[in-house]
């Protein structure tokens, strides 16, 4: 199991990677390509967009965790149910936003108002989302049984196998033709999305445990089932969108449309330092609930807190290097222009990945016992009050004001998801504290010394330069977590793991 779940997570975080690889290449070139008028636009387009997957219902992450504790209670007949049930309730949804999006197509207007004719071919943008629609949401059902199998290797690197290749092909499409990009961009994408889907398919139906997809096994009950479960991850879903999908278009109507890029590049250097936390604990809802499958409350609470200090662990450096190079990056990656003006926004935002981190592994757990639906709720209260407190500060402090009333909201949906957490667990806050985060106060206060003396004394000037810093800081932090946050247990056993692979390499060699 712990193998698995190790491969699970490397294989996320070399997606991860290759996601931060790619965008670090094509996203300079495509807002040359674009321009910031139609690059925001594009954002706002894709930001309405995503409010298309609150027709998931939950559903999808409510399979997760079902298909985890039906086959790790090897009830055969309960996952032919929990798969079939969701296949016929995902073709529906991917009728019903077919629909949509036609519609959308035949009145753009709707979404972008007066700003619609300054991108080429809006319509046919809406028509290709269609048929992508039509695919993407029956392909969930695959996905969501092989992530609750525990199969997420296969669909990271069969995902980072296409991503290269997409992204290569709209190089080259720009480099060479440079014109009608977004459309091509989201061809490109439903093509995609299309092999996806039979890929997925494919090795699903190839899993001699998984059993057959019939519309037979189609059962009322297991959809209300899957619908109650999952109408508390669709709370959460729709809180996640308010609070983030509706950032661009608050600064549309404020601040304009250009303004979207200014907010957008800072925002995607914390989206990717959470992605990291994301690609190495995807694995673990389906791996907590096979716990609690099992019946393991025990085990299950030591498991998480363990596993929570070694996320904190990968994932509080990611603050401390955003807050001293995160602007530095800005500027060679995008331009000075951009880094200057998301500035603050950058700061701000790097505030709310701290909580985020704090409490990073809080949601999962929850969700794991079922017991997410009251941090769901908060969640939601939480972005509602982000748009007005948004509104109110764009309005006073400009982009600056956007982020305060995101971060806000942020930092009080992560402290009440903690309390939620230990409390389900029935351990206090000073408990996971002291076996979490506590730990690594010694490592943070000295690499935040260390950085801010390398800052002062060697300024950045060049990539290179900045991979230097950062790998100097990530060595020193690595070598301090070791000296100081890892207890003697946790050494050893690493150490022997260490060990013991070598051996293996050896034997085989």
């Amino acid at each position: 199991m712990h193998r698995k779940l190790f491969l699970n997570s490397l294989s996320g975080t070399a997606l991860y990677v290759v996601n931060i690889a790619v965008a670090f290449f094509l996203s300079p070139i495509l807002l040359r390509a674009l321009g910031n008028g139609a690059y925001g636009l594009w954002e706002l387009i894709m930001s309405v967009v995503g409010y298309m997957g609150l027709l998931d219902l939950g559903i999808g992450s409510a399979m997760v965790r079902y298909v985890a504790v039906a086959d790790a209670s090897q009830d055969r007949d309960e996952l032919a149910g929990i798969m079939s049930t969701s296949l016929a309730f995902f073709s529906a949804v991917g009728c019903i936003a077919f629909a949509l999006f036609v519609f959308l197509g035949f009145f753009p207007a709707v979404i972008v108002g007066e700003n619609a004719p300054q991108i080429d071919n809006m319509n046919i943008l809406f028509y290709i989302f269609a048929l992508n629609a039509i695919f993407l949401f029956p392909m969930q059902v695959f996905l969501s049984v092989l992530l609750g199998v525990q199969c997420h290797y296969f669909i990271n690197f069969t995902r980072i196998v296409f991503i290269v290749i997409k992204s290569l092909i709209i190089y080259f499409y720009i480099y060479s033709y440079k014109t009608n990009v977004l459309v091509f961009i989201s061809t490109v994408e439903f093509v995609y999305t299309f092999i996806s889907f039979f890929a997925f398919y494919l090795f699903m139906s190839s899993k001699k445990d998984i059993p057959k997809l019939s519309f037979r096994h189609v059962s009322k009950k297991q959809f209300n089932n899957l619908f109650v479960f999952g109408s508390k991850n669709l709370v959460m879903m729709a809180a996640s969108r308010l609070q983030n999908q509706s950032v661009p278009l608050i600064i549309a109507r404020i601040l304009g449309v250009g303004s979207i890029v200014y907010y957008a590049f800072p925002n995607r250097l914390v989206e990717y330092a959470k992605g990291l936390s994301a690609a190495v604990g995807y694995p673990l809802t389906a791996y907590f609930s096979s716990a609690v499958g099992r019946g393991e409350s025990g085990e299950l609470r030591r498991n998480w807190l363990e596993i929570t200090f070694i996320l904190q662990a990968i994932m509080f450096i990611m603050p401390v290097m955003l807050w001293y190079y995160g602007e530095v990056f800005l500027n060679l990656w995008i331009g000075q222009e951009y880094a200057v003006a998301g500035r603050w926004v950058l700061k701000l935002l790097v505030i709310g990945l701290i909580a985020d981190t704090l409490a990073v592994n809080g949601f999962r757990i929850l969700t794991a016992q079922a017991n997410h639906g009251k941090c769901a709720l908060v969640w939601l209260l939480m972005a509602v009050f982000s748009i007005p407190a948004g509104v109110i500060g764009g309005k006073v402090w400009g982009l600056e004001g956007v982020a305060l009333g995101v971060i806000l909201a942020s930092v009080a949906g992560n402290l009440a998801t903690l309390a939620l957490a230990c409390a389900s667990l029935r351990i206090t806050l000073g408990e996971y504290l002291r076996g979490t985060c506590y730990r690594l106060l010694s490592p943070l206060v000295l690499i935040n010394v260390y950085c801010g003396l390398l800052s002062i004394f060697h300024h950045v000037t060049s990539f290179l330069v900045l991979f230097f810093h950062v790998a100097t800081v990530v060595f020193l932090y690595g070598l301090l977590l070791w000296v100081c946050s890892i207890d003697r247990p946790m050494k050893a056993k690493i150490t022997e793991q260490i060990q013991a692979r070598i051996v293996n390499k050896f034997k085989k060699w």
